[in-house]
């Protein structure tokens, strides 16, 4: 069949498809009718593209079709890959609808050809301002002041537009600067809505912003407000420069809206004497005492402004807010007149003062002599005044109230403030060792137990030895909030204490049982804490002793017995962490493989998984990445079934593959060359065993949206799992096939090989347009397209077959062959910055 009467058999396969269309839409087809015709559609469009047959009635006509997937698919093979002529614009022309759907596409990514056409659609004053708009967005030359007008206008006609947006991504920031004045006076009369001018503001230069900010201040509030807190969130060294201005200038009074930003330049005296100034005026005193605070400036003029003699409620307020942000750098001769206050200043000074981290010795016995007058350490005052005093007082006033802590309740902020403040002062320890063994009067036996047992911690948070094999002796007595800090305590747990821990929890105590490495029970066990969360956090503590090979190999026994009991159950997972750090990790990791291989992992087998995940060292090594492979080939050969569930219910990887995403989360910081070395070596054994193909796309989808986040380990990724790719395509639908053809495309091209980048290049092409069910698949797939930061995948995507000739005419020496293909390649590059850095230079005339 010749090209030409192929091309007229797709025309007429692309038309039958056109009817079946509508009269699925007459008749009320169902919905996979529907799609089944639009595929037969995207289908005949491909192959009128790939015949060179895709002219422009019939390319106009799927551009204006009603199914948005087909016209969407028309838009895509129409930029990516059709030669645009007179014929194509004067047919664009005739038809709007089809007009607009290849302008939104041009918008993204423009065509050098077809700016001609696209500067005469912006200068019809018929058209919509929208439109126009399109037209200018889709132009990959500069700007001319005509169509800096054009947008205006559009602009002020329809802010919310989407061809205002698609022009707004682009606006060159040298018209954007021109906008300013006018934006601003559009602004101040009410004419634009604020949120769609601080669109167009984010496309300024420097300069531009300087512009705006200099006119930022005739706005009226809040559009003044909202608009500097907008600039400076985007560029604050901009608003901070024009900060400085105002404030270094002494002839003119500083604005109060800039004192919001001061912050960062009070740093020397002239520019501190300046805002400190401002606190005697009424408009401006708030702002400028929030900057001081906020550079923590505590001069004696804000101290007296923050305590005013005369308004207690201010006072309160003030004080505040001061101590808040500068606790440390007030006096202590102005804490003690503060505390003297008798209108609740001092009780909101105390309130901070536990946070003050040295207190001064006479502020330290001020605040003694006042908790021996009360008579206690509770209330409003006295609690904070007497945290205070325990966190940064010195010894002798700390011992003298310390009798006075023994008599309240709720004593745990003090022990916490002791042992937190005073991690190397032997008399805190003795203090707490004196605690856990005088009984206080008028306690429950519970409540005197619990201070018991807080006090012996914190006597061994602060270095007590002896108070810890106390707390291993009552470990199923303690509370797990206790228990919980006593896993944090430093240093190791001696062998002797972790196995009487593991005793508390019930695991028991085994021994091995013949020269199989089976383990049994010596002895029965205690019972299990009746508490789950008592006993995790008691296994947590016990597992600090899994250096030791006994502690060890109890703990890998408990996780490999068959039949614990019930209570235990849930326990086991929660083993695999500590047996990874002992001597025993590496045995543990050869039993994962195992298990990946033998089948469908149990939760204690998948939590080892997740374990073993975490626990290998940074950088991975090659052994680390072998194993991070064979997690994610190795599971699903060995559990069809499950991996088929995961799969139909979650289709697109999002949910039901987090060992997948805890594998792709170690990648991220990888070498990319040793990723793909072992992954490649990990699909060749998945590829050569014949349940290979049990992986399916979900996992495929969700490895490689994982991955996206480290764009260089993706793409040395890609290449080395392409094979699996072509394999689970076989059952599981086309992208996976197409993705793998890209992939082998790009890493033939990034090794100089022609040829190799040819034979995949047609399906690697199909990414652009093919029907692959769901909108976000592309995107996961090829990545984000952002025209205003000039990336561009499927541009990228577009020119590789003109990167092909291109090669393929320097390999032959063929000037005028490779200055097509180079024009080509520009043509089709579209804004992406990367393939547009990547064009040759052009060929001198000369060889021409």
């Amino acid at each position: 069949m010749t090209l030409a009467l192929r091309a007229g058999a797709l025309a007429a396969l692309f038309a039958a498809g056109v009817a079946a269309q509508d009269v699925l839409s007459g008749n009320r087809g169902t919905a996979r009718d529907a799609d089944a015709a639009a595929d037969d559609r995207i289908g005949a469009l491909h192959l009128l593209v790939m015949a060179g047959g895709l002219d422009p009635a019939t390319g106009v006509a799927a551009l204006a079709a009603a199914d948005e997937r087909v016209a969407l698919a028309a838009a895509a093979l129409v930029r990516h890959r059709v030669a645009l002529d007179d014929a194509w614009f004067s047919a664009l022309d005739a038809n709007a609808p089809a007009a607009r759907r290849l302008l939104d596409e041009l918008a993204i990514a423009p065509r050098p050809s077809a700016d001609a056409w696209l500067a005469r659609w912006a200068a019809r004053p018929e058209r919509s301002p929208d439109d126009r708009c399109r037209a200018l967005a889709g132009r990959s030359g500069d700007w001319s002041a005509a169509d800096r007008d054009t947008f205006l206008a559009a602009l002020l006609a329809d802010p919310a537009g989407d061809g205002v947006a698609a022009a707004r991504r682009v606006l060159p920031a040298r018209l954007a600067d021109g906008l300013v004045g006018r934006l601003h006076q559009e602004l101040v009369a009410g004419r634009l809505p604020l949120d769609e001018a601080l669109r167009v503001f984010d496309r300024l230069s420097p300069q531009g912003v300087r512009a705006l900010l200099g006119l930022a201040l005739q706005l009226p509030e809040p559009a003044c407000a909202t608009l500097l807190r907008h600039v400076h969130d985007q560029r604050p060294e901009l608003v901070v420069e024009r900060v400085a201005t105002a404030v270094d200038d002494a002839a003119n009074p500083v604005d109060v809206r800039w004192l919001r930003y001061a912050a960062p330049l009070l740093a020397t005296p002239a520019r501190i004497g300046r805002v400190v100034a401002l606190l005697g005026d009424a408009a401006a005193r708030d702002e400028a005492f929030a900057a001081l605070l906020a550079a923590r400036v505590v001069a004696p003029a804000v101290l007296a402004f923050a305590a005013p003699a005369d308004d207690a409620e201010a006072a309160r307020v003030r004080i505040a807010r001061l101590l808040d942000r500068a606790i440390d750098a007030v006096p202590a001769a102005t804490l003690r007149d503060w505390l003297a206050r008798g209108d609740g200043v001092g009780e909101t000074v105390a309130l901070f003062l536990p946070r003050r981290r040295v207190l001064d010795p006479e502020l330290a016995r001020d605040l003694f002599v006042r908790l021996q007058q009360a008579g206690t350490v509770d209330g409003r005052f006295c609690r904070p005044a007497a945290l205070a005093v325990v966190g940064g007082g010195d010894e002798g006033v700390v011992r003298a109230l310390w009798p006075l802590v023994r008599t309240t309740a709720e004593d745990a902020p003090f022990v916490e403030a002791l042992v937190g403040r005073r991690p190397a002062a032997p008399f805190a320890r003795l203090l707490l060792r004196s605690d856990a063994e005088q009984a206080v009067v008028g306690l429950t036996p519970a409540e005197r137990d619990e201070r018991r047992w807080r006090a012996l911690h914190g006597a061994a948070a602060l270095g007590d030895v002896a108070a810890v094999p106390q707390l291993v002796a009552v470990a199923r007595s303690l509370p797990a909030d206790i228990v919980r800090r006593c896993a944090a305590l430093p240093g190791p747990l001696p062998a002797g204490q972790a196995h009487a821990l593991l005793d508390a929890v019930g695991v028991p105590r085994y021994a091995p049982a013949g020269d199989e490495g089976v383990w049994g029970t010596v002895g029965a066990p205690e019972a299990p804490a009746a508490d789950l969360g008592s006993a995790l956090e008691l296994l947590a503590w016990a597992a600090r002793g899994g250096d030791d090979a006994t502690v060890a190999a109890r703990l890998l026994a408990f996780w490999r017995d068959p039949s614990p009991t019930e209570a235990l159950r849930d326990l086991q997972p929660e083993v695999a962490p500590a047996v990874l750090r002992g001597p025993f990790g590496a045995p543990l990791r050869d039993e994962l493989r195992a298990r990946l291989a033998a089948g469908p992992l149990d939760a204690a087998a998948e939590a080892l998984a997740f374990a073993v995940v975490e626990s290998l060292a940074e950088p991975l090594d090659a052994a680390a990445l072998a194993l991070c492979a064979e997690i994610v080939f190795a599971m699903p050969r060995a559990d069809r079934a499950g991996e088929a569930a995961r799969a139909a219910r979650w289709p697109d990887g999002r949910g039901g593959f987090a060992l997948v995403g805890a594998v792709a989360q170690r990648l991220r910081g990888a070498a990319p060359d040793a990723v793909a070395a072992a992954f490649g070596a990990a699909v060749q054994a998945a590829c050569a065993d014949p349940a290979g193909a049990a992986a399916t796309a979900a996992r495929a989808r969700a490895l490689l949206v994982a991955t996206g986040r480290a764009p260089a380990v993706r793409a040395a990724l890609l290449p080395a799992i392409a094979p699996w790719l072509r394999t689970i395509a076989v059952d599981q639908g086309v992208w996976p096939l197409l993705v793998a053809a890209w992939a082998r495309t790009t890493a033939a091209l990034d090794r100089g090989d022609p040829g190799g980048a040819r034979f995949d290049l047609g399906l690697a092409l199909r990414l652009l347009h093919e029907p692959i069910g769901d909108p976000d698949l592309r995107r996961d797939l090829l990545g984000e397209r952002d025209p205003g930061a000039d990336v561009d995948p499927h541009a990228a995507l577009a020119c590789l077959p003109h990167r092909v000739a291109y090669m393929d005419a320097r390999a032959a020496d063929d000037a005028a062959a490779m200055a097509l293909a180079r024009a080509s390649w520009r043509e089709f590059a579209g804004r992406d910055a990367a393939t547009i850095a990547a064009l040759p230079d052009p060929i001198p005339e000369t060889r021409r």
